[in-house]
């Protein structure tokens, strides 16, 4: 039976890392992640393509804006105990601090 659950998380939480990232898909993801626990791999499986995203703007002003964006939504899951400091995969963690600096 709990297979059969994050198999149904799954498919309908993956156009959020499949499709182009957008500021609306976060808040939308956001909101989810407040009522219902994700696992983990998906959150950071998003946090990586939105750090991805960031990286191919071309724009400064809106790089800056998607910078802090991110910066909001990884303070929060991380305020709420959704993403625990300690358990993030090495290559999150790489990548952002390639991200901020």
């Amino acid at each position: 039976m709990f297979f059969i659950i994050i198999h149904f998380k799954f498919r309908y939480l993956s156009p959020f890392i499949t499709q182009p990232w957008t500021v609306n898909s976060m808040d939308v993801l956001n909101k989810i992640i407040q009522k219902v626990e994700l696992p983990n791999e998906f959150i950071f499986s998003y946090i990586k393509h939105c750090i991805n995203n960031y990286k191919s703007e071309e724009d400064k002003i809106l790089k800056i804006r998607l910078a802090r964006i991110i910066a909001i939504f990884i303070t929060n899951l991380i305020e709420y105990e959704h993403l625990i400091v300690d358990r993030i995969p090495l290559e999150v963690y790489i990548n952002f601090l390639i991200f901020y600096y």
